[in-house]
């Protein structure tokens, strides 16, 4: 257990990812943190900005969004660490949000605002089509082998290559944080709980559990075990039957 003293940073960590060899990076509010196993380092990016989120490549490679700002991180003539800015390969308008989600996906790296969703591939990033200025976008998660997406008053989507379309639609569910494929159904968790997408006729206990419990995020096991971290009401394990 390691305190804001023992590494340095803010007390808020977003995300965390650990490359082939073995060391540990945490996206942090003041940057990235790099753990080898006896100390930490920081390792700073644009502008001061927070790391949000982290993905790692086919090749080990760590990937970093940001505030307005994504990138990689490199090994310079020394082998120190550091953060390389990927913003300036976005075609035409360069503006972005908040990359909340960095997930390595069919070979390519995807890069999630609450805009907009950016492909990294082959060295070029392209935006991928289907949303547009006034879209919401709650989380983007891998699921079922899949890239899925929840658009506030749209429902959730799936993301295939450049194009991203509703697959389920749903104009009434807001605050999603988390989607999970769960006994073949998939299932979103957010603030208004635990609710299942499709084949739902069957209620599960779990939604009355945590209806008020906020949930924040979810970590899936295996098939048969999720833990589901709240805001209110502490850490669930639940099985796949609720």
């Amino acid at each position: 257990n390691f305190t804001t003293k023992d590494y340095n940073g803010h007390s808020i960590n977003y995300d965390i990812e650990q490359d082939s060899s073995g060391i540990i990076y945490i996206a942090n509010a003041y940057g990235v943190l790099e753990y080898d196993g006896r100390s930490f380092r920081k390792i700073p990016l644009v502008q001061g900005k927070s790391a949000i989120s982290l993905a790692k490549g086919s090749n080990g490679k760590i990937f970093v969004g940001s505030s307005s700002e994504f990138g990689c991180l490199e090994k310079d003539s020394t082998e120190k660490t550091y953060f390389k800015s990927l913003k300036n390969l976005i075609p035409g308008n360069k503006e972005i949000n908040e990359v909340l989600e960095t997930h390595w996906f069919d070979n390519a790296i995807y890069f999630a605002s609450t805009r907009a969703v950016f492909r990294l591939k082959n060295k070029r990033i392209e935006l991928v089509k289907g949303f547009t200025k006034t879209s919401l976008i709650e989380d983007v998660a891998l699921a079922n082998g899949k890239l899925l997406y929840w658009e506030s008053g749209k429902g959730l989507g799936q993301i295939n290559a450049l194009e991203a379309s509703i697959i389920s639609p749903d104009t009434e569910t807001r605050s999603v944080r988390d989607i999970q494929f769960i006994n073949k159904n998939y299932a979103i968790f957010g603030s208004f709980g635990f609710k299942l997408i499709e084949n739902s006729n069957s209620p599960l206990k779990t939604s009355v559990k945590l209806s008020n419990a906020d949930v924040s995020s979810v970590l899936k096991l295996n098939n048969d075990a999720f833990l589901i971290g709240t805001v209110k009401k502490g850490i669930y394990l639940m099985n796949s039957h609720g």
